[in-house]
């Protein structure tokens, strides 16, 4: 965005929107949370930094709205750890140890020279735009304070302009978790709270 600053206040002069979703490569993601301050990096830029205490612990995951996609080298490190917990490259070409809202969308596969997580099917639908359609998570991981990298593909970019990815974190159950979701047919990032089956939007990040 172009800002003009005046008199100790900021005027939005032009916006440019820029998904962060990249058509044909992979993107990286990080979360970091830290006692309620929450943030998110992607392409070596902060797009979200603030303080919310509502979910504190919880589990880790990735999510669609209605997409089919790649999720690859997953490393989730607590901060009073020495080591990182989880590390996954699904080269064991396996799934145990996650739990998906529907087994049969997600599997392992061979793909762009890499064993990947795939998410096979594009026959879920989110309940409404701020929601994902679906969403797995890590088993034995309930995470305070922690940071979760993730790489993530979209391979629907030539048909599905709503192919929108997120990941998932502080996940309680369905109804109670945060998720950032990566908008495609807007270009914009948005940080969204599911709270006793409510959504808020907390953040938003237009480029």
């Amino acid at each position: 965005a172009l800002v003009l600053r005046q008199n100790g206040h900021n005027k939005i002069l032009a916006r440019c929107s820029m998904s962060m979703i990249r058509d044909t490569d992979y993107f990286s993601v990080a979360v970091s949370t830290l006692n309620g301050e929450i943030t998110v990096n992607t392409h070596e830029l902060t797009i979200f930094k603030f303080y919310d205490t509502t979910f504190l612990r919880g589990k880790i995951g990735i999510g669609v709205k209605d997409d089919a996609a790649y999720f690859d080298d997953i490393i989730v490190c607590e901060k009073d750890e020495p080591d990182c917990d989880v590390t996954y490259d699904f080269n064991n070409k396996s799934i145990n140890g996650w739990t998906p809202w529907e087994r049969d969308n997600w599997s392992t596969s061979l793909k762009d020279y890499s064993v990947v997580l795939y998410l096979t099917s594009t026959s879920h639908t989110a309940p409404s735009a701020n929601r994902l359609g679906e969403v797995i998570t890590i088993d034995n991981i309930n995470a305070e304070n922690f940071t979760f990298e993730c790489d993530l593909k979209s391979i629907e970019w030539t048909t599905n302009p709503t192919a929108d990815l997120g990941l998932v974190f502080c996940y309680i159950d369905d109804e109670n978790y945060y998720t950032v979701i990566f908008r495609r047919d807007t270009g914009e990032t948005e940080f969204v709270r599911i709270q006793n089956n409510q959504e808020k939007t907390l953040d938003q990040y237009s480029g």
